[in-house]
């Protein structure tokens, strides 16, 4: 699909269908709801015959969330993988997000040249709950450039995800409740803010960029939101409104087409509108100030004083903002420079 509808990426890419339960966050997958309504059975695993080949005729850069309807590192790929990976690699304009429940089988099943990793492949893996955290543990040891975690559906307190990224490098995790129905075979469970808050808490402690996707379809009732879903950001409390992206995601700006004449060269000035936009509320306003030319410092002493909370607060997402703020810099100023 060459536009999704999920909040973390561009498109998704299905060269492949069909999947089996490994797990408890697999009890009421989408991906069976959503093959059954075309008539196919959802646990054979089958090449589609439209969509294989897809990412080639995609020329402008894409974040792709790769096998939304299986996992790519299942064993009834392994004839097509190879093919697959070569498709990645003659797209490096495209950066591509697997996530799997299978970490176990990456190692076996990576290209013979993966090396550090591909430069435009994010390795994840799916953790709902304390059991499934061994799956960071196997992936920590992988060499990749950029590790994620999806700690979607979130079903219980990961009271170990805090000892995990200490141990591990990551650098990024996807936070979500469970979407579904009341009744039928697709339901949701149980998700609270608390759960949400502590898992944002121990990737903030360890450095690991924080999306939280959606509260899930029981805080959506429980909390009666417009979204039943719980995913309409500006619905969430604010503490809790944080949609970051790794620094390494590609900055996807069409490039000037080159002029045969030479121009004076103009003084670098550097656009924010793009940055702005992918913060969250709370750290826009902190963001806005720091712009306007004061400290971190200033900017939270200001801010706190203006809406009346613990000023320790705003110092302390004052500190990432700046941080990130300087990081944006650095990297436009290289891209610009190129």
């Amino acid at each position: 699909m060459e536009k999704s509808k999920i909040q973390w990426t561009d498109a998704t890419w299905n060269p492949f269908y069909g999947c089996r339960k490994v797990s408890a966050e697999c009890k009421f997958c989408y991906m069976y709801r959503d093959q059954q309504r075309y008539g196919r059975n959802p646990s054979l695993v089958t090449k589609s015959k439209t969509t294989f080949n897809k990412p080639l005729s995609w020329k402008e850069p894409k974040l792709i969330f790769t096998c939304s309807w299986s996992d790519w590192f299942i064993e009834e790929a392994d004839p097509w993988r190879d093919e697959l990976w070569k498709i990645i690699k003659a797209t490096p304009q495209h950066t591509y997000q697997i996530l799997t429940k299978r970490p176990e089988r990456i190692l076996q099943c990576l290209p013979a040249d993966w090396g550090e990793g591909y430069n435009n492949v994010w390795l994840g893996v799916s953790v709902g709950n304390n059991e499934s955290l061994h799956r960071c543990k196997t992936l920590g040891e992988i060499p990749a450039k950029i590790k994620f975690i999806s700690a979607e559906p979130l079903l219980e307190e990961l009271n170990e995800l805090n000892e995990v990224l200490q141990q591990y490098k990551f650098d990024w995790c996807i936070i979500g409740g469970e979407s579904g129905n009341n009744i039928g075979k697709y339901r949701f469970r149980e998700c609270y803010i608390e759960w949400i808050e502590d898992a944002i808490n121990a990737c903030q402690i360890n450095d690991v960029k924080v999306f939280v996707k959606q509260l899930g379809t029981f805080l959506g009732k429980q909390m009666q939101l417009k979204d039943s879903h719980g995913g309409n950001m500006d619905e969430w409390p604010q503490k809790i409104q944080i949609r970051e992206f790794p620094l390494a995601i590609p900055f996807l700006h069409k490039e000037p087409k080159p002029n045969a004449r030479k121009k004076k060269s103009k003084p670098l000035t550097i656009s924010y509108t793009g940055y702005l936009a992918s913060l969250t509320p709370f750290k826009k306003l902190i963001a806005l100030e720091i712009l306007s030319g004061l400290t971190k410092e200033e900017a939270a002493e200001k801010l706190a004083k203006k809406y009346m909370e613990p000023l320790r607060t705003y110092k302390a997402y004052a500190t990432m903002v700046a941080n990130g703020l300087e990081d944006y810099t650095k990297r436009m100023v290289e891209l610009k420079s190129k």
